[in-house]
């Protein structure tokens, strides 16, 4: 993974989990798009299964399309998704950076000063995972574990 990175001038920084809510416009934009693609591509596949009789003996149910079936429908949902481009031509994954300021500048570069102020008060506290050490699981039930903020 590491040499797709560096080839791609691309490089990974891990947020501390107390980042989860400041990240979440990015995440929730993405999301609600491949969530659409996703009940569009499910809702063909009942309609179809519906008048193709597809019917489970005995309970009447839809019979169930397994595993592969819903591999398949993921990865077209992601794909179709990839795809779409807002009305000015942007890519909705791009969009998405660009909302949670975690694009590139107009020279091609990210910097953190980019990030809000909260991002970047996180960053600073949790220097040493930002740069890549791993943040350690915390057990619940130790109540001599430190609490993360």
């Amino acid at each position: 993974m590491h040499a797709a990175l560096e080839s791609s001038n691309a490089t990974l920084r891990y947020l501390v989990a107390a980042a989860t809510d400041k990240i979440l416009p990015c995440d929730s934009f993405v999301i609600s798009k491949i969530k659409d693609a996703w009940m569009e591509i499910w809702d063909d596949y009942k309609f179809k299964a519906i008048k193709d009789g597809l019917w489970r003996e005995g309970s009447g149910a839809l019979q169930n399309p397994e595993k592969p079936f819903f591999l398949r429908m993921a990865a077209e949902a992601v794909r179709r998704v990839n795809e779409q481009r807002d009305q000015t031509g942007l890519t909705y994954a791009r969009k998405a950076m660009i909302r949670c300021e975690l694009s590139l500048d107009i020279t091609g570069e990210w910097h953190e000063k980019q990030l809000n102020r909260d991002l970047q008060i996180i960053i600073e506290k949790h220097r040493q995972h930002f740069e890549g050490l791993a943040v350690p699981d915390l057990d619940p039930h130790d109540d001599d574990a430190p609490l993360r903020d």
